[in-house]
C-alpha cells in the first residue's frame, strides 16, 4: 500500500484512496458530496406553490369581478353616484353606462348586465319576451320642454308642441316670439323620453338620414320638417343651447341642472303648468314616469341602498322626485 510522509513530524501515514465520481469538471476528477434524498422535500414545495398560486388566482378573479348597470340616460346620474358611495364602502367595482331605456330592458332580460336601467315602465311585449324581469322604482321624473334661454317664449300649448313637431309652425313668431326659424331637436328610437313624449301628444316617428320626422297618429303624411336627432339629455341639451331658435325635450332633473350650473337653457310651461319636481310630485304636471332598476344579478343590496334614505337623498340632490 502507498505510504506519504508527514512533513512536519517525519512519520508516516497510510493513504486511503476515494472513489471517484464520473463527473469530471474542467478535466479533473472530484468526489461527489453525500447528500440525502431531497425529493419528498421537493415534492412538498411544489404542491404546496401550487396550491398558494391557485388561492392568490382565486381571490384576484373575485377582486376583479364587477357589477355592471346599463340602460337609461336619465337614471345615469343617480346610478354612478349611488355606485360610487355603495362600492366604496363594499369595496366593488361598479361600472355605469347609458344607451337608452329598451338597452337596458333588453340587456337586462338577457343577463348581459347585473342591473339594467329604465325611466318608464315595462312594456307587455317585453314581460312576454323575458318573463322573469321586475322593474323596482327608485325615483320619479317629467319631461321638461326646453327652449334656448334667449328665447323669451315661456310657455305653449299642447297643441302648438304638436303643430311645432309636425312643422305646422316653422317660425317663433307665430307664437308670438322674434322672428326666427324653429329648429327641432328630437330623441332617438330606443330612449324613454320619445316614447312618453310620441305616446302623451298622440304623435308617431319616422327616422330617415338621421332626421326624425313626425306627425299625428293616423294621419298619412309626415311633417316636411325633420328634427335634429340625439341620444341622452345632455345633449339635446347641448343642441338647444348652441340655437337661439331650438326646442327640445329632456328629463325634468336634466334641465333644472342644466339651468342652474350653464344657464343657456330653460323650461317652458305646457298648458299653463310650470315643469317642476314639485309638479312632478303633487301629479299636477301632465308628463310624468318612473325610474327603475331591472335587476339580473345578485344586487339586491344595491337596490336597498338606493331606496335607503341614504339613496334616496341621492335621487333628491339630482332634482329627481324620490319615493319616500
Amino acid at each position: 500500500m502507498s505510504e506519504v510522509r508527514n512533513r512536519k513530524s517525519g512519520s508516516q501515514e497510510k493513504f486511503i484512496p476515494r472513489p471517484l465520481t464520473s463527473d469530471f469538471r474542467h478535466g479533473t476528477s472530484e468526489p461527489r458530496p453525500q447528500t440525502s434524498d431531497m425529493r419528498p422535500l421537493i415534492s412538498v414545495f411544489l404542491i404546496s406553490t401550487f396550491l398558494f398560486i391557485l388561492l392568490l388566482t382565486d381571490s384576484f378573479t373575485y377582486a376583479e369581478k364587477v357589477i355592471r348597470i346599463r340602460g337609461s340616460s336619465t337614471v345615469q346620474p343617480i346610478a354612478t353616484i349611488a355606485a360610487r358611495v355603495f362600492g366604496k364602502k363594499h369595496n366593488l367595482r361598479i361600472l355605469v353606462e347609458g344607451g337608452g331605456s329598451t338597452k337596458g330592458v333588453q340587456d337586462a332580460g338577457e343577463g348581459l348586465v347585473d342591473i339594467g336601467t329604465a325611466s318608464r315602465d315595462i312594456y307587455p311585449d317585453e314581460k312576454k319576451r323575458y318573463r322573469d324581469i321586475i322593474a323596482h322604482t327608485i325615483a320619479y321624473d317629467g319631461i321638461a320642454i326646453i327652449v334656448n334661454a334667449k328665447n323669451p317664449i315661456d310657455g305653449i300649448t299642447s297643441k302648438q308642441i304638436i303643430d311645432l313637431y309636425t312643422g305646422k309652425i316653422k317660425n317663433w313668431k307665430e307664437l308670438g316670439g322674434p322672428d326666427m326659424s324653429v329648429r327641432l331637436v328630437s330623441k332617438d328610437f330606443g330612449r324613454s323620453t320619445l316614447d312618453l313624449f310620441i305616446e302623451h301628444f298622440k304623435l308617431e316617428v319616422a327616422k330617415k338620414d338621421n332626421l326624425m320626422y313626425y306627425r299625428v297618429k293616423g294621419e298619412s303624411g309626415y311633417s316636411p320638417v325633420g328634427a335634429i336627432v340625439v341620444g341622452q339629455n345632455s345633449e339635446a341639451i347641448v343642441e338647444v343651447s348652441r340655437e337661439r331658435g331650438a326646442i327640445g325635450y329632456v328629463s325634468i332633473g336634466a334641465a333644472e341642472r342644466a339651468e342652474r350650473k350653464l344657464g343657456k337653457i330653460k323650461r317652458i310651461k305646457i298648458d299653463g303648468i310650470e315643469p317642476t319636481r314639485e309638479n312632478v310630485k303633487n301629479k299636477t304636471y301632465p308628463i310624468i314616469r318612473p325610474l327603475n332598476l331591472i335587476p339580473s344579478g345578485d344586487v339586491e343590496r344595491f337596490i336597498e341602498f338606493l331606496l335607503s334614505p341614504q339613496g334616496q337623498n341621492i335621487v333628491k340632490n339630482l332634482d329627481y322626485i324620490p319615493i319616500k
